[in-house]
């Protein structure tokens, strides 16, 4: 994909796992996509150069399960508030930034009553939807 050429092209490694099994889903084939996006390009662009972005797209009863793991920081209590408010963004250069994470929240809580999730393990950030 486009993505992990991009990423490539910054040093970076991204580890791209579809776990095997069938996917049924009544998402929009552009919703789907525009997460999958999404995360990927939140994931890719917080990577510093020679680190790796991990990206898992499984299924457990009857729901996707979209997961990115990459290196970060320590997330504070204010980054966990404002990470899916529109317009915020810990980019240093804002050109469209804090669209995405805003978007992804508004397809994954209003249009499909899924789930986000956000947590640390050690400074690397971990990202879950599940719908």
């Amino acid at each position: 994909s486009s993505k992990v050429a991009e990423a490539f092209d910054k040093g970076i490694q991204c580890h791209v796992e579809v776990e095997e099994g069938v996917f049924f889903t009544d998402m929009r084939p552009l919703d789907l996509i525009t997460i999958i996006s999404i995360l990927c390009d939140n994931a890719i662009e917080a990577t510093p150069k020679d680190g790796t972005v991990h990206i898992t797209i499984d299924s457990a009863n009857g729901k996707i399960i979209f997961s990115t793991k990459n290196p970060g920081y320590i997330l504070t209590p204010d980054d966990r508030t404002n990470f899916f408010t529109k317009g915020y963004s810990t980019k240093t250069v804002h050109t469209n930034s804090g669209l995405g994470l805003y978007n992804l929240r508004d397809i994954v809580l209003n249009q499909y009553h899924g789930s986000i999730s956000l947590w640390n393990e050690e400074t690397d950030i971990l990202f879950e939807i599940i719908i």
